[in-house]
């Protein structure tokens, strides 16, 4: 929700006014903002709708602060599996494992979710971006390696409201594996890369470029699945 709060204000959580945010994120960046590799500042990854208000209001302070800063913000890519609905609108806000849906009802969801996402952040910052990684590992049952589903289908809806809105398009493409996810290969990229294209996007970006092991890993992950390995040798 909104960080503008100001019976409940305390400088770090919520504040008072805008200005108030434009002066805590001016002293946060004081030391960083002057450096010759300072890009920008990266916001919250995947948010929920219900992040987009508190968002829109820093994404400005930063503005405010460094005009033409840099703010990476990669959205939820679309997902036909239910347990993703209530990421995108109040509707679907408790969703559980009772839920049935369809393909139509998912894309009505997520097109709240871009709705939103222009009214609180995008019309400021002119563009969009999510994340969808779309190789699959081989199926058990028959060996197939299969696409994600609705890849393609999200790309479309994407590549829309963009246009519609005047936003440039990004998209992340996958360069890892995991227990769902397969290691992708020189081919594989160049198609990701040549959908991107086709859908009329423009940043094109990845996760992940060394394989960062995560806190919650049991198992570190591939060392030869990534555009480089941990001592950045090329895979």
């Amino acid at each position: 929700t909104s960080l503008i709060d100001p019976k409940n204000a305390d400088g770090k959580t919520k504040f008072a006014s805008q200005k108030d945010l434009e002066n805590y994120v001016a002293e946060r960046l004081q030391y960083v903002k002057e450096h010759p590799a300072f890009c920008g500042v990266s916001l919250v990854d995947e948010p929920y709708y219900t992040q987009f208000p508190a968002i829109g209001e820093v994404y400005r302070a930063v503005q405010a602060v460094v005009p033409g800063a840099f703010c990476n913000l990669n959205l939820n890519p679309m997902s036909y599996d239910y347990r993703a609905m209530m990421r995108y609108c109040e509707e679907y806000k408790d969703a559980g494992k009772d839920l049935k849906v369809t393909s139509q009802q998912v894309e009505e969801a997520y097109q709240k979710y871009l709705d939103n996402y222009y009214t609180y952040v995008g019309q400021y910052s002119k563009y969009i971006q999510y994340d969808s990684y779309p190789l699959l590992e081989e199926r058990e049952w028959d060996g197939w390696e299969t696409i994600l589903a609705e890849h393609v289908r999200n790309a479309q809806l994407v590549a829309d409201f963009a246009a519609e809105k005047g936003m440039v398009f990004g998209h992340v493409y996958q360069t890892y594996q995991n227990s769902t996810r397969r290691q992708p290969t020189k081919t594989d990229m160049t198609w990701q890369e040549n959908m991107g294209m086709a859908m009329g996007v423009k940043n094109h970006s990845y996760y992940t470029y060394y394989p960062t092991p995560n806190t919650s890993d049991t198992v570190l992950p591939d060392d030869t699945a990534t555009i480089v390995d941990r001592e950045g040798n090329p895979n």
